[in-house]
C-alpha cells in the first residue's frame, strides 16, 4: 500500500512527483531551498545586475556585429528578454532558436513574428529528427551509464538548446549568451562565467558533463566536426561565452 501523498503548504508540488520531498514544516524541498536563500537574494541580485550591465557596456565598446546571443524559444520570457536587450540596453542581439521535433507551429510563428517586429536577426536551427531520436534512444538504453536519471530527456533537450547556440557564439566571436528563465524554472541564479568553464576544461571536465559523451556515442562518426562536437581547444583559446539567465535576478512584470 502506497503512503498518502503529502502536499506542500506553499505550492502545488506533492510527494507523488519524482524528486520531491515534503518536510515536517509542510514545505517541499524546492520551497525550503528558496526560503533558505531568500534573505540573501536582494544583495546578490544587485551585484549580478551590476556585473551584467558592466558587461553590456564593455561589449558595446568593441563595435561587434552582434553583442549578445539570445536563446529564443518564442515564449514570454525569451520574448521579453529580446525586447529588453535591444530597447533598454541598446544591444545588437542575435536570436538563435533550436527547433527540435517537439516544437509546435505556433512557437515557430511566434519566433518569426517577434523577430520581425523588433527588427532582430533570427537564426532557426532545425535539429535533424534522426539525430534527436538517436540521442533519446541512447538515453533510454544507457542513460545510467552516463550518470543520467529519469529526466535524461530534459538533459538531452537542454544540451541541444544550449550547446548549438554556444557553438554559434564561439564561431562568431559573441561573448555573451542570454537565456530567459524565471526563478521557478531554474531554482537558482545562473551566471555561467567563461573563465570557470575554461578552468574546468583544463581539468578534463566538459560544460554539460557526460551528456557530451552520450551525444558522441549516439551519433558515431557523424559527430566529429559537426555542430554537436566538443572541441576543447575552442574553450581553452578563450572563445567560450559567458551565459546569463537574467530573470533570476531581474524583476519584471
Amino acid at each position: 500500500m502506497h503512503p498518502a501523498k503529502k502536499i506542500c503548504q506553499n505550492c502545488v508540488l506533492h510527494t507523488g512527483v519524482p524528486g520531491v520531498t515534503v518536510h515536517e514544516d509542510g514545505l517541499c524541498s524546492f520551497c525550503a531551498n528558496f526560503k533558505k536563500f531568500q534573505p540573501h537574494e536582494p544583495k546578490m541580485s544587485k551585484y549580478l545586475l551590476t556585473e551584467m550591465e558592466n558587461m553590456f557596456e564593455n561589449v558595446k565598446k568593441k563595435g561587434s556585429l552582434f553583442h549578445v546571443v539570445i536563446l529564443f524559444s518564442g515564449g514570454k520570457d525569451s520574448t521579453f528578454l529580446l525586447k529588453m536587450a535591444k530597447e533598454k540596453y541598446g544591444l545588437r542581439p542575435l536570436a538563435v532558436s533550436v527547433i527540435h521535433p517537439l516544437i509546435n507551429d505556433l512557437a515557430k510563428k511566434n519566433m518569426e513574428d517577434v523577430a520581425r517586429k523588433l527588427n532582430v536577426e533570427l537564426i532557426k536551427v532545425y535539429l535533424d529528427e534522426e539525430v534527436y531520436k538517436k540521442c533519446i534512444r541512447q538515453g533510454i538504453l544507457k542513460g545510467t551509464e552516463y550518470g543520467l536519471g529519469e529526466f535524461f530527456g530534459c538533459d538531452v533537450c537542454s544540451f541541444f538548446h544550449h550547446w548549438i547556440p554556444i557553438r554559434f557564439a564561439m564561431r562568431l566571436g559573441i561573448p555573451i549568451i542570454l537565456e530567459g528563465s524565471t526563478i521557478s524554472q531554474t531554482a537558482e541564479i545562473t551566471f555561467h562565467q567563461a573563465e570557470r568553464v575554461r578552468a574546468e576544461a583544463q581539468k578534463g571536465n566538459k560544460p554539460y558533463g557526460r551528456v557530451h559523451d552520450l551525444v558522441r556515442d549516439a551519433l558515431g562518426e557523424t559527430y566529429r566536426g559537426s555542430i554537436y562536437d566538443y572541441d576543447v581547444s575552442e574553450i581553452l583559446e578563450g572563445k567560450y561565452p559567458t551565459i546569463i539567465s537574467p530573470f533570476s535576478f531581474i524583476d519584471y512584470d
